[in-house]
């Protein structure tokens, strides 16, 4: 397909697309139709640009030259933790900050994005270059998958919740793939934590509720010290002491707390994010004043936040 082409595609399909689309859950109907709308009224050039920028480069970089699907992986993979670095940033100045700083945390969401975008559109090229898709096709195709899974907004069905849309979810999804089971469609690549959470509610959306609910952490310790006893004569001890425990009494352990979360509308990702930034702004804390952090006083602050 020639540049014009390409250009002419892209933008067939951002008038197209763009009819679909809907804002994050911050935003009210109004404000994704009128975002949505003034979408598709943008310049259609700036697609065609970057596609032929994009061109450009595969064929005068030397860089670009020689990547791959399999090169690039390792810098999409980048770009995503980039992009979920400067969504946070944006959620906390808009939380709190001043003018200038949500201004400046929305020049950084929008260079990521366009990072983001930057890797679709090369990975894309590729493909085009074998003869197998372009960037319009997967535009398109994108396009077509959002109308054909939303029936509840194109077309007749209708629903009162997400439980109820859950079912139809799961068998348009069916229809679409030769996976044989509905957990198929769970990358084991993700981080485990997430991993979890989305197998867990997997389950859950469709029935498959855990037998008996977990309302705190010494319910789900109880829990695992049953199932071990059931499994062997040994004991999983949780407490005061330092208790011997191996990798399947972690897992377990980590495994109910993810459920456990769950049940209370927690995001155990997010959540071990935050504290894990927590403990890095205290280390970082202390490290600026000069404080000796092996100290006692350093220590629990530092890992239990503890006042100095």
């Amino acid at each position: 397909m020639t540049d014009q082409g390409k250009a002419a595609g892209v933008s067939g399909v951002v008038a197209r697309g763009t009819s679909g689309a809907t804002g994050d859950s911050g935003e009210s109907a109004n404000d994704s139709a009128e975002a949505a709308t003034n979408q598709a009224e943008a310049p259609k050039e700036v697609f065609a640009e970057l596609v032929q920028t994009v061109a450009h480069l595969r064929q005068q970089c030397p860089w670009d030259k020689e990547q791959t699907h399999s090169s690039l992986r390792k810098h999409l993979l980048e770009e995503v933790y980039e992009t979920l670095e400067a969504i946070d940033q944006i959620s906390e100045a808009h939380a709190g900050g001043t003018a200038g700083e949500i201004a400046l945390a929305s020049k950084n969401l929008c260079d990521e994005l366009g990072d983001l975008l930057y890797q679709v559109f090369f990975h894309s090229l590729l493909a085009q270059e074998r003869g197998e898709f372009d960037v319009s096709d997967v535009m398109s195709t994108i396009n077509a998958k959002l109308i054909r899974r939303h029936p509840h907004v194109f077309g007749d069905l209708e629903v009162s919740s997400q439980e109820e849309l859950a079912p139809h979810w799961e068998a348009i999804k069916k229809t679409e793939t030769d996976r044989v089971s509905v957990m198929d469609g769970i990358p084991s690549a993700l981080p485990a934590l997430l991993y979890a959470s989305k197998l867990q509610r997997k389950a859950t959306s469709l029935g498959a509720k855990p037998p008996e609910e977990t309302t705190t952490l010494r319910d789900a310790m109880a829990a695992i010290r049953q199932s071990q006893a059931e499994q062997s004569s040994r004991h999983l001890e949780v407490p005061e002491t330092e208790p011997e425990i191996g990798e399947v009494a972690v897992g377990q352990m980590l495994f109910q707390i993810v459920r456990l979360a769950a049940q209370q509308g927690i995001d155990c990702e997010a959540a071990l994010r935050q504290e894990a930034h927590n403990f890095r702004g205290r280390y970082q804390e202390l490290e600026r004043t000069g404080a000796d952090i092996s100290s006692v006083a350093s220590q629990s602050y530092i890992w239990e936040g503890k006042n100095l």
